[in-house]
C-alpha cells in the first residue's frame, strides 16, 4: 500500500504543477489588458505589485506604462503617516478607495536602511517622495519613494553645535532635478528671547547627483520647526518664528524659489483679527492656502487664488471645534507622545490637512485621530482605520506622481 501511494503521489504531482499558473504570467498579458488590471487596484495593491518580482517590478517600472499608472493614481487616493514608537520610526499608507469613509487597514512600510536610521523625521514629501531625516545624531539624510523603495543618501547635512534647522524639499521643472533646502539657524537664543533675537541662519543647497552642498549666505528668517515646508508655483514656503511688534506677536510667510534660489515676502491676508493668531500652511486645489487658529478652537482657511497678489486672498473655511471620538480633551502623554508631538503640532489641536476630492476637508488632531468635514452640511465624521499607529502624522494626502517618483 505504501508503495502505491507513493507511485501515485509521484504520479499525481506532476498534474497538479502543470495546473499552477507562472509566476510571470501578468508580463505575458496585452499591454491594455495589463492596464485595464492596475487601474482597478488601490495604491496599497500597486505596492505589492512591486515586491512580487523581477519580472512584474520591471514591468511596473516599464516607461511605456509609467504615464499610465500615473494617470491611474490620480484617481487612487491615498495617506502616507509617520509614526515615531518607542523602538524605531515607521512609514505606513491606507487607502482611500471611493470615499473617505472606506479606508482599508495600515500597511506598513519599513524603508530598507532603517537599521543604520532607525530615528528618523520626515521634513519634507513631493508627491509622494519623501525626505527622510536622522532624529537622533542628525547626521543622514534621505531621499525614499515608499512606492518604490527607492532610496537614495544624500552628503552629510551641515551641524553646528547648538543649531536648529529645516528642510526643503522639492523637484524644479525647469532643469528636472531635485533640490534640497536646509536653512540652518545658529543662535541658541541664550543672550536673547526668542521674539527678538537677531537673525543668525544660513541657508545650503544640494541637487540630486551632487556630492557637496552649497552655501548661498545668510538668511534673516527664522522659521517654525513643526511645521514643514509647502512647495506651490514652483517655491518652498516656509512660517516664520513668530516676533514682537509693539504688544502683538507676528509670523511672516515667506518663500523660496528653487530655481532662482532667492527669498520673498508673500503676502498674508492679515487684518486686525488675524494679526494675533498663529497659521500653518498647506495646499488647496493647487493654491496657496493658510489655516488660521482662532478663539474657541476655530479655524478659518484662507486661500491665495492669484498667487502673489495679497487682495486675492479669500477664506473659503470657517470649522468650529470639534473633539473626536476616542480623543480625550484632557489627557496624560507619555514620553513617547511629548516626543513625537514636538514634530506633530507642540501647541495647537487641529492641523488642517488638505481638501479631499469630494470637497470635505481631512483634519488631524493632535497625532492622535482623524476626521472629515462637511463644509456644506458643517457636519464633522470621525475615520477609524484599522491599525493605525497610536501616534502619528499625515505626511502626504491624495495622489502622487507614479513617473517622476522613479528618480534616478
Amino acid at each position: 500500500m505504501d508503495l502505491d501511494s507513493a507511485e501515485q503521489s509521484r504520479i499525481k504531482r506532476p498534474k497538479l504543477e502543470h495546473r499552477a499558473p507562472p509566476l510571470d504570467f501578468l508580463t505575458r498579458l496585452p499591454r491594455e489588458l495589463v492596464l485595464e488590471i492596475f487601474s482597478k487596484l488601490p495604491v496599497s495593491s500597486l505596492l505589492n505589485v512591486m515586491y512580487v518580482c523581477r519580472s512584474w517590478r520591471s514591468l511596473a517600472q516599464d516607461p511605456s506604462i509609467a504615464p499610465h499608472l500615473s494617470g491611474i493614481t490620480k484617481n487612487n487616493q491615498c495617506l502616507i503617516f509617520h509614526c515615531d514608537t518607542p523602538i524605531r520610526s515607521q512609514v505606513c499608507l491606507a487607502d482611500f478607495i471611493s470615499s473617505p469613509g472606506n479606508i482599508q487597514k495600515v500597511t506598513n512600510l519599513l524603508p530598507i536602511f532603517t537599521s543604520s536610521m532607525p530615528e528618523f523625521d520626515v521634513v519634507a514629501s513631493w508627491d509622494g517622495v519623501l525626505c527622510l531625516f536622522d532624529s537622533l545624531f542628525g547626521d543622514k539624510l534621505y531621499l525614499y519613494n515608499p512606492f518604490t523603495n527607492f532610496f537614495k543618501q544624500f552628503p552629510q547635512p551641515v551641524k553646528h553645535p547648538n543649531q536648529e534647522s529645516v528642510i526643503g524639499f522639492g523637484f524644479v521643472q525647469k532643469t528636472q532635478e531635485f533640490k534640497v533646502v536646509q536653512v540652518i539657524s545658529i543662535n541658541p537664543f541664550k543672550d536673547y528671547p526668542r521674539e527678538t533675537a537677531p537673525p543668525c541662519s544660513r541657508t545650503l543647497i544640494l541637487s540630486l547627483g551632487s556630492s557637496k552642498w552649497r552655501d548661498i549666505g545668510e538668511v534673516e528668517y527664522h522659521f517654525v520647526q513643526c511645521t514643514s515646508q509647502i512647495l506651490v508655483n514652483g517655491r518652498l514656503h516656509w512660517v516664520t518664528q513668530p516676533r514682537k511688534r509693539g504688544r502683538n506677536r507676528w509670523s511672516a510667510l515667506v518663500s523660496f524659489d528653487l530655481t532662482n534660489e532667492v527669498y520673498e515676502h508673500v503676502p498674508i491676508p492679515y487684518s486686525e483679527t488675524l494679526k494675533k493668531y498663529e497659521f500653518h500652511l498647506l495646499v488647496i486645489k493647487g493654491c496657496l492656502s493658510a489655516a488660521f487658529y482662532c478663539r474657541r478652537g476655530r479655524l478659518e482657511i484662507w486661500v491665495m487664488k492669484n498667487y502673489g497678489v495679497k487682495e486675492s486672498w479669500i477664506k473659503e473655511f470657517s470649522i468650529r471645534n470639534h473633539v473626536p471620538k476616542g480623543l480625550k480633551e484632557n489627557y496624560e502623554l507619555d514620553f513617547w507622545g511629548v516626543k513625537f508631538l514636538k514634530t506633530v503640532s507642540r501647541a495647537k489641536s487641529v492641523r488642517a490637512v488638505c481638501v479631499l476630492d469630494n470637497g470635505e476637508i481631512l483634519l488631524e488632531f493632535k497625532g492622535k485621530a482623524l476626521a472629515t468635514y462637511d463644509p456644506t452640511k458643517r457636519k464633522f465624521k470621525d475615520l477609524q482605520i484599522q491599525g493605525i499607529p497610536n501616534w502619528f502624522q499625515v505626511i502626504h494626502a491624495g495622489s502622487f506622481n507614479w513617473i517622476h517618483a522613479l528618480p534616478s
